[in-house]
């Protein structure tokens, strides 16, 4: 979280603009709620900043080997796991292992462009 979560501000904040404002207060002009304007105007805006900011944070959450092998005393995280079952040689488990999270990695990509795709279609 501590890694993660200067990055996913950052996304989010380059989401808020100038524009974020302009538009929110257009929408208060015609007539919006607080609540309203929240959840018909802000979220739909800033949907794709949150969405690109949770698909980094999953992908380097993967890649924090060092600081989870670091910080886990008694608790067996997967990265470890990995590392352990690679000291010791290829084996069948450590491939299914791996092949699971990529396939889970490139099903999120592929969600995520489907939808883009879908999105933009006539």
């Amino acid at each position: 979280v501590v890694i993660n979560l200067p990055l996913c501000f950052s996304i989010i904040l380059a989401g808020l603009g100038e524009h974020q404002r302009n538009i929110e207060r257009a929408a208060h002009d015609l007539g919006a709620s607080d609540l309203q304007a929240l959840v018909r105007v802000t979220v739909p805006i800033m949907r794709p900043s949150i969405f690109a900011a949770f698909c980094l944070a999953f992908t380097l959450s993967w890649d924090e080997f060092i600081i989870a092998f670091l910080l886990t005393r008694f608790e067996v995280t997967l990265p470890v796991m990995l590392f352990e079952m690679l000291r010791g040689g290829s084996s069948p488990e450590l491939n299914a292992a791996g092949s699971l999270v990529f396939c889970i990695s490139m099903s999120i990509v592929l969600v995520a462009v489907a939808l883009t795709l879908r999105r933009r279609a006539p």
